[in-house]
């Protein structure tokens, strides 16, 4: 007897679906196909990011059960046990999904299990573009700086023709499960109907404005979609596909985007590459590093009471929706690793924790940017400023105004340095600082200093 199960986590989608693609060409080589879920233990996270996942897992359960389809969802620990019960003799996994919330439920792990048991494993890639081996240098070391690996393995984004299949002809084959999966949290999350309406609303009407508006926090104009990618709701294929057909439109913009995309590939293969970076720093000369162990500033700093707005806003934004636009995410880790001096290692198991959209590779290596820590990482001298930040990115000061009503009624000007307005505040607001709004937790000049002398010193 060959039986195969199909192992679909992360890849929550049933179109462009490369895995179901597969075992639909080849059902007729197995006797069952048992179609199933791993759920993932998020009872470290956040309640807002716990629910992100059940319901966009529990919304795809619902969706194949709509095609017909009864998967088998279960804890991580059952799927040995479940392997050998059902006497499974093959398994189709995507080799490309890598931590994206504990490394237990990433391919190298369950490869690892699979041999043991001698299990005929099918690697089908699912969520990233690009095979990491095909994308090394002549030398076959991997590339440690973006551009030249941007340069070198943009050729490879092609049009890719991606074969259709009849969803019906892998229901009527499949091995239904016999347990009653509870659908109670499909009013959470996201679903693959609901990124592709996303991406082509963002595609029709605002990519070509994506330069000037990526930065702009007093208004979602971005894609978001690093979530619609963190679920597996859309194929890599198709929104290279898509993008690629309109690059003629205004290549600037596009090529812009694409560009983005391949920071994504790139981080990735790195990870792939050098999976230590993970809890480790990159470059090998601070992996001592004496970071400050300041647990007040660090509890400041989650919970948005730094006293700089853009910092406090962007935490507030976390933690009450699971989300943070990308150039706040820059800030705040600045903030964190150069003004606090804290180590990145911290504030990336923070993000784990709340991000919905959290992806290992990138955020790691988001982190280690940050920190001047990581491959074709920011000077350690380069610091963002909060104020000037800001002030720039800010407009009208709707963003942080969202988090701290009480601000809603003073003019942006004094939003952005509380304390060189503090007089006005008080008088014309009745807004006092430090009762009110926090003082500023560290002065930046002085960290910036502090954190220079640290690190020429290393």
């Amino acid at each position: 007897m060959k039986n195969i199960a199909v192992l679909l986590n992360r890849v929550f989608r049933l179109q462009h679906n490369p895995l179901l693609q597969a075992v639909t060409e080849n059902k007729d080589a197995y006797d069952n196909i048992y179609i199933v879920l791993l759920q993932e233990d998020h009872s470290d996270a956040s309640s807002i990011k716990e629910n992100f996942y059940v319901g966009t897992l529990q919304r795809f359960v619902k969706e194949l059960h709509a095609h017909g389809i009864m998967p088998h969802v279960m804890p991580r620990g059952d799927f040995i046990p479940f392997i050998q019960t059902k006497q499974i003799t093959n398994v189709v996994m995507a080799p490309d999904i890598m931590s994206y919330h504990s490394p237990k439920y990433d391919a190298p792990t369950l490869v690892k299990a699979l041999h043991q048991l001698n299990i005929e494993i099918h690697p089908i890639k699912a969520n990233h573009y690009l095979k990491p081996s095909q994308t090394l240098k002549s030398d076959g070391s991997p590339y440690l700086v973006f551009t030249p690996f941007y340069k070198k393995n943009r050729s490879q984004l092609k049009h890719t023709v991606i074969p259709a299949y009849n969803i019906k002809e892998l229901a009527d084959k499949t091995a239904p499960s016999q347990d009653i999966y509870e659908l109670t949290h499909t009013h959470h999350g996201t679903g693959e109907k609901e990124a592709q309406h996303k991406w082509q609303d963002f595609l029709d009407m605002h990519i070509e404005d994506y330069l000037k508006n990526r930065d702009y926090l007093s208004d979602i104009r971005t894609s978001q979609l690093s979530i619609a990618l963190a679920y597996g709701l859309l194929d890599i294929r198709q929104i290279m596909n898509d993008l690629l057909a309109r690059l003629h439109d205004d290549e600037t913009a596009y090529e812009a985007f694409i560009r983005e995309l391949m920071f994504r590939e790139f981080y990735y293969v790195l990870m792939t590459q050098f999976p230590e970076a993970a809890t480790s720093s990159f470059k090998e000369k601070y992996r001592d590093m004496k970071w400050s162990d300041n647990r007040e500033h660090f509890r400041r700093w989650k919970d948005g009471e730094t006293g700089y707005p853009i910092i406090d806003a962007a935490m507030n934004e976390l933690r009450q929706t699971g989300f943070m636009h990308n150039r706040t995410r820059m800030v705040v880790s600045q903030f964190l690793t150069k003004d606090l001096f804290i180590d990145w290692r911290l504030g990336e198991e923070y993000f784990r924790r709340q991000l919905i959209d959290y992806d290992n590779a990138s955020n790691v290596h988001g982190w280690q940017w940050s920190a001047s820590t990581g491959s074709d990482a920011v000077p350690y001298f380069r610091v963002f400023n909060p104020i000037r930040q800001s002030e720039r990115f800010l407009g009208d000061g709707a963003y942080i105004k969202q988090y701290f009503p009480v601000f809603k009624d003073v003019p942006v000007k004094f939003i952005h340095h509380p304390i060189k307005y503090e007089a006005a505040l008080k008088g014309d607001y009745n807004i006092t600082l430090g009762v009110d709004y926090p003082y500023f937790i560290v002065d930046h000049k002085t960290q910036r200093d502090h954190m220079v002398n640290k690190f020429e010193s290393f």
